[in-house]
């Protein structure tokens, strides 16, 4: 500030400047309003652990392991709970891979959902069953059509 010729016309064009960027930002922004009363029933985290139990199966993974990832996860499980469809969801990240699928719970299920932005850890292992390969973000926001697949 102190080489700045003209103080306040540099004040003065700073804080207008800052007004237009917060003003466009505000016309452009899409507002998103999430509807949870049809979940307002389920449990918070509910997830099947068990083996050989669940209908569907699904792997999550994203390139750092935290948002998207369990993002997606959450999308498949709320959806499949709407549906009355049991679904096992294993992350893969930056925790390492939590839930892990056994060879029991293949066996039994219809069909695996691979959610993933990077290579999913051990993915060979369901050669023996139906994958529908998508990306994260089709989890996240279509996770009804892809569960529904089970029904």
């Amino acid at each position: 500030m102190p080489v700045v010729d003209g103080l306040i016309g540099y004040i003065l064009g700073t804080v207008f400047g800052a007004l237009t960027t917060a003003i466009i930002v505000i016309s452009l922004k899409k507002n998103v309003v999430q509807d949870n009363s049809s979940f307002d029933n389920q449990p918070v985290g509910d997830q099947i652990t068990e083996e050989g139990v669940a209908d569907v199966l699904a792997v999550t993974a994203c390139p750092s392991g935290v948002a998207h990832t369990f993002l997606a996860a959450r999308s498949l499980e709320k959806a499949a709970a709407q549906l009355g469809v049991k679904i096992k969801v294993e992350t893969q990240g930056a925790n390492g891979i939590s839930n892990r699928i056994t060879a029991k719970d293949i066996a039994h299920a219809k069909f695996v959902i691979l959610a993933h932005d990077v290579a999913v850890k051990n993915a060979d292992r369901f050669d023996a069953i139906q994958v529908v390969d998508v990306e994260t973000k089709d989890a996240i926001y279509c996770a009804r059509e892809l569960v529904s697949k089970a029904v």
